[in-house]
C-alpha cells in the first residue's frame, strides 16, 4: 500500500503505482479542500468542467491547473462569480509530492497508462476468481503448504475453465 512506504520507495524502486480514484475518495491532502478529483486524477472546479492543466510551477514544486472558463475550453460558467474575481480565473496548485493516487507518475491520460491498467485489471480478475468463485477464502485450511496445495489446483481449474472456452466458442 502507498500509504505505508510513501512516494520515496516507489521512486527508488522504479514501481508506478496505478491506484484508482472512486467516489468515496477524499481529496488529496495537498489540495484545497473545495476541490475534488474526476476519474483521470484531474481537479474538477465548482461548476463540474475539469480545470486546464497549466504546466508546472517549479518553486511551489506543484502542478497548476486553471478555471476552464477563463482559458477558453468553456463559454459560459454559472459559477463566474463565485469562483474569483480576477481575469486569470482560479488557479489551484496540487503539490508534486502529495498522494500517489491523485498524481501518477504515468500521466492517467496516457496509452501507458491505460495499457498497465488493464493488465491490472487481469490480475484483479484472476484474484477474483480465486477467491469468489473457488472460495479459497472460505476453505477450512492451515498452513503454507496446504494453501499453495489448493492454490495450485485453482490456478489448474482457472487454466482448464480458459481452454474449455476456446475450445467451445
Amino acid at each position: 500500500r502507498p500509504e505505508i512506504f510513501g512516494r520515496c520507495f516507489f521512486i527508488r524502486w522504479d514501481i508506478n503505482a496505478l491506484i484508482d480514484i472512486n467516489g468515496r475518495a477524499k481529496s488529496s491532502e495537498n489540495a484545497p479542500a473545495d476541490v475534488t478529483f474526476n476519474k483521470e486524477g484531474h481537479p474538477v472546479c465548482k461548476a463540474g468542467h475539469e480545470m486546464c492543466p497549466w504546466g508546472n510551477d517549479p518553486v511551489k514544486d506543484a502542478h497548476k491547473y486553471r478555471c476552464p472558463w477563463k482559458c477558453g475550453r468553456i463559454k459560459e460558467c454559472p459559477c463566474a462569480a463565485e469562483c474569483s474575481p480576477g481575469s486569470y480565473g482560479r488557479t489551484v496548485y496540487i503539490k508534486n509530492k502529495g498522494e500517489l493516487r491523485f498524481q501518477p507518475r504515468i500521466p492517467r491520460d496516457s496509452q501507458q497508462y491505460k495499457d498497465i491498467y488493464k493488465e491490472r485489471t487481469a490480475c484483479e480478475r484472476v484474484n477474483d476468481r480465486v477467491l469468489n468463485d473457488y472460495c479459497l477464502q472460505s476453505l477450512k485450511i492451515r498452513g503454507r503448504d496446504h494453501f499453495s496445495f489448493w492454490s495450485m489446483l485453482i490456478g489448474i481449474c482457472i487454466h482448464l475453465d480458459a481452454r474449455y472456452k476456446v475450445a467451445h466458442l
